[in-house]
C-alpha cells in the first residue's frame, strides 16, 4: 500500500532524545516504513508555547539542521525505498511577528505551517484561547504563505481565528491533525472542528487529517480502529471524500497500543477495508487526496 501521512513529531523527538531516525523505539522510523510502497510523511517541527522571538526561532534551526543531517544519512535509503520527507512548522510563534522569519523558513525547505500551538502568537489565537481571532500581522502571514506556496495549517487554532482565515484567503487550506467534534469525546473539544469548519475546509478542496491521539479519537471504551472508521464517516458524511487522510500525530502524543506504530498501518487499511470501504476509496484515504492536494496547491 502507499501511505501519505500528514502530521507527526518524530524529528523534534529525535532531535531532544539523539535518537537516529533510520531505527528507534518510537511510533516511527524509516526502517519500519519500508512495508509501504510509496511513503510521504509531513514532518513538524514543533514550536512550544513557552518559546519565543529568537529562542524560538533558534530551537527550529537546530531541528531543521537535524532533519537535514538524518535526510542526508538515510538519502540512499529512502530513495530505494520510495520514502518522501517534508518539512512542516507546528507553531507560528517561530516568526515572532516578522515576515523575514517566513521567507527564513522558506528557504529551509518548510512546506506546512500550523500557525499556533494551543495559545497566542502573533499571528493567531490557539485552541486554548477563547477570545482573539486571526491579527493584522496574521492576515498578512496566511497572504504571503499563499504567495509562497506553503500550506496553511489550521489545526490548533480557535474557532474565531479559523473563520478569520476563511475570510482572509480564497486558497484552501488544511487541518492537518484534527478530528470532528464529538460531544462523548469530551477532551478533544478544544482541538476538534465543528461541522461547519469541515464544511468550509471541504468546500475549498482542502484536507482534514485523522488524528490518531486517544484521548481526541476515541469514546471510552471503543475499540480504536473502530474509532478512526467512524471519525472517517463524520468526514465524508458532509461530502468530504477526496478531502479526507491522515494525520496520525505519531510521537507527539499518547495513541493505542494497537495504532502506535507506522507498521501497524497495514492492519488498519485491512480492517477499514473490511467494514465497505473500496480499494479506490482507500487509496484515496491513505494517499491519494493528499498527493492530488498538494501537487495542486504547488503547481
Amino acid at each position: 500500500m502507499e501511505y501519505y501521512d500528514l502530521h507527526c513529531d518524530t524529528i523534534g523527538e529525535c532531535f531532544n532524545t539523539g535518537k537516529a531516525l533510520f531505527s528507534n523505539d518510537m511510533h516511527i522510523s524509516l526502517e519500519k516504513a519500508e512495508i509501504f510502497d510509496a511513503y510521504v510523511q509531513v514532518f513538524a517541527i514543533w514550536i512550544p508555547d513557552v518559546m519565543r522571538g529568537e529562542e524560538a526561532l533558534d530551537h527550529f534551526e537546530k531541528c531543521a539542521d537535524y532533519y537535514y543531517e538524518q535526510l542526508k544519512i538515510n538519502g540512499a535509503y529512502m530513495k530505494k525505498h520510495a520514502i518522501t520527507p517534508i518539512l512542516s512548522v507546528e507553531g507560528g510563534a517561530v516568526l515572532g511577528g516578522s515576515l523575514s522569519k517566513l521567507y527564513r523558513l522558506h528557504d529551509r525547505g518548510v512546506k506546512l505551517m500550523t500557525l499556533t500551538w494551543n495559545s497566542s502568537n502573533e499571528i493567531a489565537s490557539g485552541s486554548h484561547e477563547t477570545g482573539g481571532g486571526l491579527t493584522a500581522f496574521g492576515k498578512e502571514v496566511v497572504k504571503e504563505m499563499n504567495k509562497l506556496k506553503m500550506t496553511v495549517d489550521v489545526s490548533h487554532l480557535n474557532r474565531k481565528s479559523f473563520f478569520d482565515v476563511a475570510r482572509c484567503t480564497d486558497k484552501p487550506f488544511i487541518a492537518s491533525h484534527s478530528n470532528l467534534d464529538d460531544p462523548r469525546v469530551p477532551i478533544g473539544a478544544l482541538r476538534s472542528l465543528s461541522l461547519e469548519q469541515a464544511r468550509e475546509i471541504i468546500n475549498r478542496r482542502g484536507l482534514i487529517g485523522i488524528n490518531f491521539c486517544k484521548d481526541f479519537l476515541q469514546r471510552e471504551g471503543e475499540d480504536c480502529f473502530e474509532a478512526v472508521y467512524r471519525r472517517i464517516c463524520e468526514i465524508c458524511e458532509p461530502g468530504g471524500e477526496n478531502a479526507v487522510a491522515f494525520g496520525s500525530d505519531f510521537d507527539g502524543c499518547k495513541i493505542d497500543e494497537k495504532l502506535n506504530s507506522i507498521d501497524k498501518i497495514p492492519a488498519l487499511y485491512d480492517f477499514l477495508h473490511s467494514k465497505g470501504f473500496n480499494e479506490d476509496f482507500l487509496n484515496k484515504l491513505s494517499y491519494q487526496n493528499a498527493k492530488n492536494f498538494f501537487k495542486f496547491c504547488n503547481a
